[in-house]
């Protein structure tokens, strides 16, 4: 009777294992199908502009630039442009633009160091083959002896391979970003500003730091030096292979930013030795290509010591910024076959090669 009863129940577990089962398949379709639907809805909008795929129109909504810049970095309308941190925020394009002939756009993004520069300066050069010239920021953070991505840099963004570009986009994020590319195609509202330049000025203005008579406390804090006393500096390593793909006649400008004195190392510091050999790799790099040049502004003197010329030890007043970019446009003119003499002279901007 026992045994005779048991034929039942294993048949009605086996048809509820196959009912588990087929429940389980279509669940798995069913998310996989999702996934593809979502996968080709993302390809089609190309939420951040990369024009890797995608059938809509080239812009984008606001963004921060580490997303936005791989909208900006293929803009053809550009051919030239100002790679680094918020030590080179400040330098305005139309300014540089004024002064050299360039259409130069900025790919800065604050906070970040050399490997993520290098990514954005990669994905640049794809979309640019030939450009009019680049300018770099290298601050103290080239000088270390194992640099590496800032925390959620989005590399896959500014991947050579389509491979990792397709697994980074895949998430909740991009279908966030292409909501709200739709949103902005459809509605013709203004976006992201093509040339990059984002003012920091209103930043310092509400820490109340707009008055450069005003005492500033942020200044009067020593900033402790980055020590690398093993010789090795990477990051010039990485810069000496990107200088050998460039073209001979792109301009490539090396900046190293002016500071406060406050963030200049005292002499004879094991910071101050580790800028100073790092400063030579530099040199020993850039000497080995024609149309290069090294402003190393990181220097003691009057403007270090002018309190009136920064907001904190690293940043520095519009005015700086203005200075810095007559000496990048005078080390382009200084450069064989740069800038034409007639047109430096007018001040008109060129057409591009």
């Amino acid at each position: 009777m026992g045994a005779a009863a048991t034929a039942p129940q294993a048949e009605q577990r086996t048809d509820d294992a196959r009912a588990w089962a087929g429940f389980a398949r279509l669940l798995i379709g069913a998310t996989i199908g999702l996934l593809l639907v979502g996968i080709a809805i993302l390809l089609a909008i190309d939420p951040y502009d990369t024009g890797r795929t995608g059938f809509l129109r080239p812009g984008l909504n606001h963004q921060y630039p580490t997303t936005a810049n791989a909208s900006r970095a293929r803009d053809p309308r550009f051919d030239s442009a100002v790679f680094g941190n918020s030590r080179m925020q400040q330098l305005q394009p139309a300014r540089l633009d004024g002064l050299t002939g360039w259409s130069t756009v900025s790919l800065t993004i604050p906070g970040t160091r050399p490997a993520d520069q290098f990514a954005v300066l990669r994905w640049f050069l794809d979309n640019h083959a030939a450009p009019r010239a680049i300018v770099m920021g290298a601050d103290e953070f080239w000088c270390e002896a194992e640099p590496g991505h800032i925390p959620n840099f989005p590399t896959w963004l500014y991947a050579e391979s389509f491979r990792d570009y397709l697994v980074g986009l895949v998430r909740y994020r991009a279908f966030e970003g292409a909501a709200s590319r739709i949103a902005y195609l459809l509605t013709g509202k203004k976006g992201l500003r093509p040339d990059g330049y984002w003012d920091y000025r209103p930043m310092f203005a509400n820490l109340g730091l707009a008055d450069p008579d005003k005492p500033n406390a942020h200044l009067m804090s020593p900033r402790p030096g980055l020590v690398n006393e093993t010789g090795r500096f990477p990051a010039f390593d990485r810069l000496r292979t990107v200088l050998a793909t460039l073209p001979p006649e792109t301009a490539f400008i090396l900046v190293r930013p002016p500071t406060y004195r406050t963030a200049i190392p005292d002499a004879g510091s094991p910071a101050a030795r580790t800028i100073a050999a790092c400063v030579a790799r530099a040199r020993e790099v850039l000497a080995g290509r024609p149309r290069t040049a090294l402003l190393d502004l990181q220097q003691p003197g009057a403007e270090a010591d002018d309190p009136r010329s920064f907001y904190d030890p690293i940043h520095y007043r519009d005015s700086v910024a203005e200075r810095i970019e007559a000496q990048i446009a005078e080390a382009y003119a200084a450069m064989p076959l740069g800038m034409p003499r007639e047109r430096r002279s007018e001040g008109k901007k060129p057409v591009a090669n």
